[in-house]
């Protein structure tokens, strides 16, 4: 009987954990299938949200295919016409001899102007100087195509896309010889994303001023502009930086110090040039400063350090072209840039060969001072001197530059960019800084089809087997 019982009890034990098993099975089975539930609903969820990414990729990648085609058939339409790769030809040319940028709008102004393109009178005023800018195209294109520049949409497009293109090519074949040129570390070095502001030895390239001092200006002139870094205004762009940056643009990298033969397909052989101009001047400081700087593309106002590029580049050009018909310094310093870069050339009348010292100094101050953001300032104190960014302090180690110049000395050249901060009738040696929000909208609108902002490697540097791009972005 008792053994029975015991049985039984034991059975009913059995159906029990038996019972219990089964409720959590189902319990298990239950959660996992809400939670297989949740997870088929989140997948699905993903999937649309995949899908419309792939729907907007296609579709943002369909209008740049679109943009990108279109402009190549504006492009390729000018071509067709007679004299269009003239055209195109002569836009290349007039980035570096005239202008790094080229605004849209002065083809709709009339070709009236009355004065040589360089003359002072193009800098009486924004309209003066937008009609001398269209004067000095107009200069290069061939009078059978003037025609073309007026009437023809396409040829405009395809002129400011030489323009960019050659931009972006020039900058490019200047940095890869960078650390040669300027006498400073190597190809690391400059590559954008190296902190230069940081390193001292950049220090004494862009600014005379140390510690709290040089964060106070944006300047027009920088050390890397005057022979061996000295702030003595008779040495101002009478420096082998200068001489090696043009060197290498228009003859070729092997041409970096020494004037080679430039070869059939050297810019300098092609375009026939034989001196340089406030342009080309203008230009290699442009491409300096920017070089030197922390923006990571050459845009009309720096993004990092508000660099105004274009408009230096107008006032450097103001600078030389109404200043070598007074001043015999600066006469003297053309001469010795034509030498160095074009080889024996004869010296304007009554050029002093030594830069003019004292008389000189006097005359350049004058116009500089002329230039200068604060109306306090000392006519006798040095030209203030740009710092690396606005965001960063330099080292004030030393107040002179720490590379030593090759044989010939090393300072710098710089970029352009223009429209944006012009004033009246009297334009600041150093542009204040422009809000970050008002930059990029002008950088924006500066865009015409092709990307004005110019990406170091956008486009192979001279010497290179690649395709030079068609693009200045």
């Amino acid at each position: 009987m008792t053994s029975t019982n015991s049985s039984s009890d034991d059975d009913e034990d059995d159906e029990q954990d038996q019972l219990a098993s089964r409720e959590s099975l189902e319990e298990a089975l239950k959660e996992s299938q809400k939670i297989n539930s949740e997870q088929s609903a989140k997948i699905k969820a993903l999937l649309k949200e995949v899908q419309l990414l792939q729907d907007q990729l296609e579709s943002s990648t369909t209008s740049l295919v679109s943009a990108s085609s279109k402009a190549g058939k504006i492009r390729a339409a000018a071509l067709a016409l007679e004299g269009g790769d003239q055209i195109q030809l002569q836009g290349k040319k007039f980035a570096i001899v005239e202008s790094l940028w080229l605004d849209p709008e002065i083809f709709d102004l009339l070709n009236d102007f009355e004065h040589h393109p360089d003359s002072v009178e193009r800098f009486d005023s924004d309209t003066a100087h937008d009609k001398g800018t269209l004067a000095a195209l107009y200069k290069l294109i061939p009078e059978k195509l003037h025609a073309h520049m007026v009437d023809i949409k396409e040829v405009r497009v395809t002129c400011i896309a030489a323009v960019n293109s050659e931009r972006s090519t020039a900058l490019n074949t200047a940095i890869a010889r960078a650390s040669d040129i300027f006498g400073v570390g190597d190809a690391q070095t400059f590559v954008r994303s190296f902190n230069r502001a940081e390193d001292p030895r950049f220090a004494g390239l862009l600014s005379f001023q140390t510690g709290a001092n040089a964060n106070k200006k944006l300047a027009l002139t920088m050390p890397f502009m005057y022979q061996d870094c000295i702030n003595k205004l008779s040495g101002l762009f009478r420096t082998s930086v200068i001489v090696m940056l043009l060197r290498v643009i228009l003859w070729g990298p092997k041409s970096i110090f020494e004037r080679k033969q430039g070869t059939k397909t050297s810019l300098g052989v092609r375009w026939k040039l034989t001196e340089v101009t406030p342009g080309m001047i203008a230009a290699a400081c442009t491409f300096g400063k920017y070089i030197l700087s922390q923006d990571p593309q050459l845009d009309r106002i720096g993004v990092n350090t508000s660099f105004n590029y274009a408009q230096d580049h107008r006032n450097l050009k103001e600078l030389i072209s109404t200043t070598r018909l007074t001043s015999s310094g600066m006469r003297s310093t053309i001469s010795y840039l034509n030498t160095e870069i074009f080889g024996e050339t004869a010296n304007f009348a009554g050029d002093d060969p030594s830069g003019g010292g004292d008389e000189v100094e006097d005359e350049l101050s004058k116009l500089l001072a002329g230039f200068a953001v604060d109306e306090d300032q000392d006519q006798d104190e040095e030209p203030p001197a740009a710092p690396f960014s606005r965001a960063s302090s330099l080292d004030p180690r030393s107040n002179t530059p720490s590379p030593v110049p090759p044989p010939i000395a090393k300072v710098a050249a710089r970029s352009s960019t223009r429209r944006v901060a012009e004033t009246a009738d009297v334009i600041p040696l150093a542009t204040p800084p422009i809000p970050k929000k008002a930059r990029n909208q002008a950088n924006k609108s500066d865009r015409v089809l092709d990307s004005e902002g110019t990406v170091p490697g956008a486009a192979p540097s001279r010497g290179t087997k690649k395709t030079r791009s068609k693009s200045g972005s």
